[in-house]
């Protein structure tokens, strides 16, 4: 009886806790409605730019995943003898088992023995019903990828996203400790700063209590963050976390609030991320993948002294019985051990690190691969030794080059329904197989958006870099196109993007950005039929070495611009190669090469610093430049620079990718006014005095194989290297005060400006400098001189005298600095010059000389001592004052300093 009112009361007591757990928060999870309605939504016409990185395809990125590999013991080498007759004891750490409930029960608290794994139905044991510790609070730990930040990729973190808008930077925290900050000067909307990588939670994660990182807060920084989990990527569900001052954490909320964080100091404090029920909703946490995103918010006008401006270091998950601080990601480049470079055997059968089940020892001479196989491939006396160069079966005989990497599945031999097999979908477009090639079709003129992608490959560092891609495109119906190469992992990869060119008809890259990652839609595919043409995307050298011998997946994108009409057809792609090992590349070599122009800038025809001049090198490849047709500009892997070095001082040449000069083509590509060659242009602007040599040089093969214009023999036609003087500045002068020499027509030489806009007057017969200022409030400095030097014994500026026109009212204020020392000069409407101020000043003293004629007046700096002038470097700046109403304008012109007699 006694016994039975025990476990009377027990059941009693877990209903009423039940009861209470029936309470939980099903409140803070949001209709599907509402997840767009926060103010950051990605964009929605490209909604595969960044895709969510899927755990099952690249299982090596996340080598902490409890599920990604628990029955192969051959995938786990990291642990060979721990638990060789167990290896999917604890998938997710295969060096230590701490959440196994037949190693360690839970329930520390039990009389019984603890340590006791042989009684399955101890009352210890977490399973049973009456155990006080919920099972939802074991299970195992959650990792999160390169959570100390200890793996980089250049400057940012392997495996994070970073975000277009933001500027990053690796700070070292010493000892080899480093940690990612993120900033944005002047954040004008609310926005993604920055992901970490993402990770799989096992089928029975334990619920995290609270997250805690390193955050240093380098000024007021709006923050909020995201905990985001399911297989969709950015319409996956999410949990939002705000900072709450009295809490002195991050909480759990309903939208992104972005409040201030200011720690107090510019030094890393731990911070909370409070975690609690929300992350039971609706199997929310265990068995996705999830990622943790950090954003930032909008600077308002009341905070004048916020920014967003935040370092971040050591992420940990913390369960209620442990701390989940896994080791950070692995060097994804070993491919044989996620966590231990040095391990290459298998972990349940150390003599055979292929095949669990093989019993024969791989090292043995007589069976390296195959049971059956007698012969040995180690021998050196048997003929059919794989690395044997002189054996004809040899794949590897460098006289029979292995084929050239391509396209998986380029040539659409194989077909999964209507689209080719591997091949990737896009967003509202319709497929089918026509005659074995891809048809695409979008109806919908709504947006812009992926049409399809390539299937997925990856390089290695003995791949040859390919030249472009080649393929047939029919356009069906005029069809705006575009097409990126991508690489990275999920929803890191990053991309280079390549637009139609009607005149070269190619897919040439977009080289008015910094990345190449600009997708222009204006100008449409059309041939005038449906008849299939061969097409290029013609690589350059944003496609590096480095880029390509990237272990990570690659894959070839086609995008749609806004066309109701977008009809295309494709088929047979390939990698081009120029000068490549592979068996299927072309080889052309540079016969010859030159300098066309300048030959020669020395003497009289010095050059002046900072003043660009255009260079002119020739080229002749035998098939290329002699074709009458597609010239070497029209095709792929040719490339040609420029090259500068000073004498004396750099060692070697400096290169520079110079351009194809277009000006005497006919726009078809037929023919050109350079005979059997072609021609390429650089503009330089030598940055200081000093003597300069410089020289072209060409690549028929992609940039693997260079030749110097100095290689060849100077003849009457012919220059290999060209020479150049640039004199030092005048002293005690204000260069170009008669803005006779212009880098453009909006440009003089020497003299710039900061708020207003320049341009060439001609008055008088001879140009003159027109500023111009849009109306508004606050003065513009319109003008600023170059620094002049001034020699020790110069006679001291008794006035500087400058012509001014202007036929309105403007006011203008100047300042003349040397070394830091500042004099200022107003308008004296009476005498119509500048006279001493001791500061900018344009009230009341407006200049009006009532027509558009120059007018002769002057600066008095007789105010300006030895002290202050010999000896110094100076300069002129020109204030505009305000006016709310009218642009504002001034033409100057032969601005002189004239010495005191």
């Amino acid at each position: 009886m006694k016994n039975f009112m025990t476990l009377l009361l027990a059941l009693l007591f877990m209903a009423f806790v039940t009861s209470c757990g029936s309470d939980s928060k099903t409140d803070e999870t949001l209709p599907d409605e509402e997840v767009t309605d926060e103010d950051i939504v990605e964009p929605t016409d490209e909604p595969t730019e960044e895709p969510t990185t899927n755990p099952t395809d690249e299982p090596t990125d996340e080598p902490t995943n409890p599920t990604d590999e628990p029955t192969n013991p051959t995938d786990e080498p990291t642990n060979p003898t721990d638990e060789p007759t167990n290896p999917t004891d604890d998938p997710t750490n295969p060096t230590d088992e701490p959440t196994n409930p037949t190693d360690d029960p839970t329930n520390p608290t039990d009389p019984t023995n603890p340590t006791d794994p042989t009684n399955p139905t101890d009352p210890t044991n977490p399973t049973d019903p009456t155990n006080p510790t919920d099972p939802e609070e074991t299970g195992s730990c959650t990792y999160i990828p390169n959570a100390f930040v200890s793996n980089w990729t250049d400057n940012f973190p392997t495996d994070w996203v970073s975000k277009t808008k933001l500027s990053y930077e690796k700070i070292d925290r010493g000892e080899g400790n480093y940690a990612l900050r993120a900033y944005i000067d002047d954040p004008a909307d609310n926005f993604y700063a920055f992901e970490l990588p993402p990770f799989v939670t096992a089928a029975d994660a334990a619920f995290p209590t609270k997250l805690t990182f390193d955050l240093k807060t380098n000024n007021t920084s709006k923050i909020s963050i995201n905990l985001r989990c399911g297989e969709d990527g950015n319409s996956d569900p999410y949990k939002r976390y705000n900072w709450d001052d009295d809490a002195n954490a991050f909480v759990n909320a309903g939208n992104n609030a972005y409040n201030f964080v200011n720690l107090g100091d510019s030094n890393f404090h731990e911070v909370t991320v409070e975690l609690g029920d929300e992350l039971k909703d609706g199997n929310f946490w265990r068995g996705h993948t999830c990622r943790i995103e950090f954003k930032y918010g909008k600077k308002k006008p009341e905070d004048a002294n916020a920014d967003f401006d935040i370092t971040v270091d050591n992420f940990v998950f913390h369960t209620a019985t442990e701390d989940c601080t896994g080791e950070d990601t692995p060097d994804p480049t070993d491919p044989t051990n996620p966590t231990d470079p040095t391990e290459p055997t298998n972990p349940t059968d150390p003599t055979n690190p292929t095949d669990p089940t093989e019993p024969t020892n791989p090292t043995d001479p007589t069976n390296p691969t195959d049971p059956t196989e007698p012969t040995n491939p180690t021998d050196p006396t048997e003929p059919t030794n794989p690395t044997d160069p002189t054996d004809p079966t040899n794949p590897t005989d460098p006289t029979d080059p292995a084929a050239c990497l391509q396209i998986p599945n380029g040539d659409f031999e194989n077909w999964d329904g209507d689209k080719p097999l591997d091949w990737g979908s896009g967003t509202s477009v319709t497929y089918s197989n026509v005659d074995g090639a891809f048809n695409i079709a979008h109806s919908s003129s709504s947006g812009s958006g992926v049409a399809f992608d390539s299937a997925k490959f990856t390089t290695s560092e003995d791949d040859d870099i390919p030249v472009g891609i080649r393929f047939k495109l029919a356009s069906i119906k005029s069809s705006k196109l575009a097409i990126s190469f991508h690489w990275g992992t999920g929803s890191t990869n990053v991309f280079t993007s390549y637009n139609w060119n009607p005149d070269k008809k190619k897919f040439l890259v977009d080289n008015t950005s910094d990345k190449h990652n600009t997708y222009d839609y204006n100008t449409p595919v059309n041939f005038g039929d449906t008849e299939f043409r061969e097409v290029e995307v013609v690589f350059g050298p944003e496609i590096t070495e480095e880029i390509w011998h990237k272990p990570e997946e690659k894959f070839i994108r086609f995008r749609y611009g806004k066309e109701a009409d977008f009809e295309v057809r494709v088929k047979d792609f390939e990698f081009i190669y120029y000068g490549a090992n592979c068996a299927e590349s072309k080889n052309y070599e540079v016969s010859w090469a030159s300098i066309e122009w300048p030959k020669d800038l020395t003497g009289e025809n010095s050059v002046m610093i900072d003043v660009p001049q255009t260079f002119y090198g020739r080229v002749n490849i035998p098939g290329l430049t002699s074709a009458t047709v597609n010239k070497s500009e029209f095709l792929m892997g040719v490339r040609a620079q420029f090259g500068v070095k000073k004498e004396g001082v750099d060692p070697d040449y400096t290169w520079y990718d110079a351009e194809v000069n277009e000006a005497f083509n006919d726009g078809s590509g037929i023919g050109n006014a350079f005979g059997d060659n072609d021609e390429y242009k650089y503009t330089y602007a030598f940055p200081s005095a000093g003597e300069y040599k410089y020289e072209f040089r060409f690549s028929a093969d992609n940039g693997k194989n260079w030749i110097n214009t100095s290689v060849f023999p100077d003849e009457d036609d012919h220059t290999g290297t060209g020479s150049a003087t640039v004199p030092e500045l005048a002293k005690d002068t204000i260069l170009n005060g008669d803005f006779s020499t212009w880098i453009s027509d909006t440009q003089p030489w020497l003299w710039t400006t900061t708020d207003g806009s320049l341009a060439k007057e001609t008055l008088g017969g001879n140009p003159a400098l027109k500023v111009s200022a849009i109306k508004g409030s606050g003065a513009k400095s319109v003008l600023k001189s170059h620094t002049f030097e001034i020699s020790d014994t110069a006679a001291l500026p008794q006035k500087i005298t400058l012509q001014l026109a202007t036929d309105q009212i403007v006011t203008i204020s100047i300042m003349l600095d040397c070394s830091g020392s500042k004099f200022y000069y107003k308008w004296n409407k009476t005498n119509r010059y500048f006279e001493p101020n001791n500061q900018f000043q344009y009230k009341n003293l407006e200049i009006n000389f009532e027509n558009s004629n120059l007018n002769s007046t002057w600066i008095d700096t007789s105010n300006v001592t030895a002290e202050n002038w010999n000896g110094k470097t100076c300069y002129l700046e020109f204030k505009f004052g305000e006016d709310k109403n009218n642009a504002r304008w001034a033409i100057f012109d032969d601005v002189t300093i004239v010495p005191a007699e």
